[in-house]
Formats: C-alpha cells, structure tokens, sequence
C-alpha cells in the first residue's frame, strides 16, 4: 500500500505535468506568471501561505516583482481559473498582495554581488513573510528567478523543497512584463 507522502509526490507530479497545456491555453495573456504561481501554491499542489516571484536582471541592473500570491486573497470565485482568463486577469489586477510584489523594483543582486540571502530576507520582510524560504534558478538571457515562499504551518517543507525548485523553474517559461 502506497503511504501518503507517495500519494501527495505522485499528485504534485500529475498537478505539474498538466501545467504545460494549460500554459498554452492561455499563452496570450499578459500575466501568465500569476496563472502558474495561483496554480502551483494553491492548496492541492504546493499549500503555500504567500509567494513572490522576482526576476533579477543583472544587465539592466534590476531586481521586479512578477508576481504574487496569498492564500487569504487567493481567487476562489472560478471554478478554473484556465477557462476564464479575462476574470482571472481582473482578479489579479486588484489583489493587494500581487500588487505590492509588482511594485517592487531596486537593484539586481547578481550586478551588484550583493548578498542573495540579505536581499531576500529584507524582501521577505517588506512582503510580511514569516520563515522565508526562497528558490532561485538561471533563467534565458542571463536572468535569475527568486521565487520567496511561506510555506504552510501544514506541510513538511522538507518533503516539497525539491517540488517547488523544479515547479518554480517553469515561472522561466513566462513573459517577463
């Protein structure tokens, strides 16, 4: 009998390989990384409390906000948020959270050498996240991604610090805007 920890890895993994066509069903949306960060820390994948995503940009010297998400401002009103783009767009365009994270910009961590774990920290704590964790990968063009999480009181960040670096990466495969 399967336990439960390989029950939730095989869902996570079965959450994650739908995720590439429900990319391109909405491959023209302007904020496609808000539709994947809602999906994969909504609470049947990744249960997080909060996450932002940034992307550092060491060219121009700029560290943005993507895009963010609460669980307590989490869209809920759709039954799927895939099929109803227009009104998820909406949706995101008046979520406290994701604005404030959008709102962030200063300067890249990779241009400046700067300390990656001081930057995220105080990014964390402008955010309000309590017991950050943070990812990050090498993204096309020289970029870097920071996804900064709080991860649910509920689940064992251990078991799905290796799920959320691997989901994490597929925020590369959005438009930066």
């Amino acid at each position: 009998m399967e336990n439960n920890n390989g029950k939730r890895t095989h869902h996570i993994y079965e959450c994650l390989s739908c995720l590439p066509e429900k990319m391109i069903s909405v491959h023209g949306a302007k904020n496609l990384s808000e539709f994947l960060l809602h999906e994969l820390a909504n609470e049947s994948v990744f249960n997080l409390e909060k996450a932002a995503y940034f992307v550092d940009n060491p060219d121009f010297n700029t560290l943005k906000g993507i895009a963010g998400y609460n669980k307590n401002e989490r869209c809920t009103q759709y039954a799927d948020i895939w099929n109803q783009p227009e009104l998820f767009t909406d949706y995101m365009a008046k979520a406290k959270f994701n604005n404030i994270v959008r709102a962030v910009s200063r300067p890249s961590v990779k241009h400046n050498n700067a300390n990656e774990a001081s930057v995220v920290n105080e990014l964390a704590e402008y955010l309000g996240l309590k017991d950050p964790k943070y990812y990050t990968w090498d993204m096309k063009h020289g970029n870097h991604g920071i996804l900064v999480v709080e991860h649910s009181n509920t689940e064992s960040e251990k078991e799905l610090e290796e799920h959320v670096r691997r989901g994490a990466c597929l925020l590369g495969f959005c438009p930066v805007r």
